[in-house]
């Protein structure tokens, strides 16, 4: 994602709509391989060659913004990412995460990650940074508000 994706994402309510615009349309994976800028890390292949290039995973990351980062890595260094449309896999998404973590922790991790991503890959200068962070500490206080309710 761009800066304003991830400052769309970060404000209440709106966070529902942006993985939506972040998609690619449906007409678009209409050949068995499409080019993609972001894969799914729930099942991805890699050629061990182009996975040490991009030098593995990013430690700093934890359950959240590991594709972007890959994503990006892997752009940076020319390497090309596509979606076999052909093959099919059913994902229960965050069943395990669920069970340990509460809505509130699962949004804090989430954008740790997602400010370092900012950092870290976009770059981010620090009055992007302190307008992200208000917004985070905005959003934050509505979850809080909202959760306890």
């Amino acid at each position: 994602p761009k800066y304003y994706h991830d400052v769309l994402s970060t404000i209440n309510f709106v966070q529902r709509i942006v993985p939506k615009m972040l998609r690619y349309p449906k007409e678009y994976y209409q050949e068995k391989l499409s080019k993609v800028d972001v894969l799914s890390g729930c099942f991805f292949l890699s050629r061990l060659k182009d996975f040490k290039k991009i030098k593995h995973f990013d430690p700093h990351t934890f359950l959240y913004y590991e594709e972007n980062i890959i994503g990006k890595k892997a752009k940076e260094k020319q390497l090309i990412t596509m979606v076999d449309t052909s093959v099919s896999v059913n994902h229960n998404c965050s069943v395990s995460v669920n069970k340990s973590l509460n809505k509130i922790k699962k949004y804090k991790l989430l954008k740790e990650s997602m400010f370092y991503y900012e950092e870290n890959y976009n770059h981010i200068g620090s009055i992007r940074k302190y307008f992200l962070k208000l917004i985070y500490y905005c959003s934050l206080a509505i979850s809080y508000l909202t959760y306890w309710i």
